[in-house]
This record gives structure tokens, C-alpha cells and sequence, in this order.
């Protein structure tokens, strides 16, 4: 799983954070409808690393410099919008994007105001996610997101933390269908 592949992750996860509660008792107090997310990260450790031994010198150097360039671009601001349906949280929406039967999700905390959640993936790109996501009003919601990557021993692993925001634009979503993501 490349960094950029990841970090998209946890922000997907910190978004979809919202429809998960349905495994507790009580579901978050927020509106359905548009909302425009926004999302920064930042990257601590080493890239996973990547064998370029066989590519020739030339794209070697271009691959190194594209994965510099879309760490750096990972700490700037981005957004989306997304709309979320009743059914995401009644039923709660899956951590677990890319169907990994390794990945455990844990609800360790939700109310009307916040949802923590932890996630365990021990298959083939090991990592844990941890999620904390507060909903000030039905309108707005903000949160954060850890995720620990697990490399080998010439990697020593890689963290993101990344910060979300969220606003509520209305009740109608447009082309977009609940549960479907469009970036901006």
C-alpha cells in the first residue's frame, strides 16, 4: 500500500467514521445529506520500501521523485464531498474498504457527540487505524485519525496522523448516491 494509497485510506476511514456507530448503542447526531470534508495528513517514518533494483536509472529517479512530491502534497488540504444516508448509519458503513479479511474494527466509544474506533489489519500490508471524531453540531464534525504501518525491517514502519473537518451542506446530494465520495 503506497503512503498517498494510505493516507486516502484513513481519511476515508475518519469520513465513513460517521456511519460506523451502528454497533453501538447510540448513532451519531448528524445531519444526512451533502457534506464537504476536509482533510490534511502528515507522514512520520519511512515509506514502505520498494524494490527499483530491476528499473532503469532514469525511472528510478522519476518514481522517487513522484513519491516525494505526493508526501508533500498529503500535508496540504484537501476536500471532498460525500453523502451520507440513513442506511450508513443504521447499518454502519464497512472500515474496511479494501475487503482485507485480516482487518478487525473495534466501536471503542460512541454517543450523539463522538465515535472512537480502532482497526487491526494483520494481512499482507499490516496496519492499525484509531480514529476519534467529535460532532460539535448536527451540522459540523471534526476529528483525527492515527494510522501505524507496520515494514519491514529495512522500512521501520510509518505513521500518518491526519486531521478532518467536516460541514453539512444540505439534505440533497445531487448525483451523488449516500455512501459514494466525489473529490473536488
Amino acid at each position: 500500500m503506497t503512503g498517498l494509497r494510505l493516507v486516502s485510506a484513513a481519511a476515508a476511514i475518519v469520513v465513513v467514521g460517521l456511519a460506523v456507530p451502528a454497533l453501538a448503542a447510540e448513532l451519531p447526531n448528524v445531519k444526512l445529506g451533502l457534506w464537504e470534508m476536509t482533510w490534511s495528513a502528515q507522514t512520520n517514518g519511512k515509506m514502505p520500501s520498494v524494490d527499483l533494483s530491476k528499473v532503469p536509472a532514469a525511472q528510478q529517479a522519476m518514481a522517487q521523485s513522484m513519491m516525494k512530491n505526493a508526501m508533500a502534497q498529503m500535508g496540504k488540504p484537501h476536500s471532498f464531498k460525500t453523502c451520507i444516508g440513513e442506511e450508513q448509519l443504521k447499518k454502519g458503513a464497512s472500515f474496511d474498504y479494501n475487503k482485507d479479511p485480516s482487518c478487525t474494527t473495534t466501536v471503542l466509544k460512541s454517543s450523539s457527540t463522538e465515535l472512537q474506533v480502532k482497526q487491526v489489519c494483520t494481512g499482507k500490508h499490516p496496519h492499525t487505524v484509531s480514529i476519534d471524531y467529535k460532532a460539535a453540531t448536527p451540522e459540523s464534525v471534526a476529528g483525527s485519525a492515527h494510522v501505524d504501518m507496520t515494514g519491514d525491517s529495512a522500512s521501520g514502519g510509518m505513521a500518518v496522523d491526519s486531521k478532518m473537518s467536516g460541514k453539512w451542506l444540505g439534505e440533497d446530494c445531487g448525483a451523488l448516491k449516500p455512501g459514494q465520495v466525489s473529490k473536488e
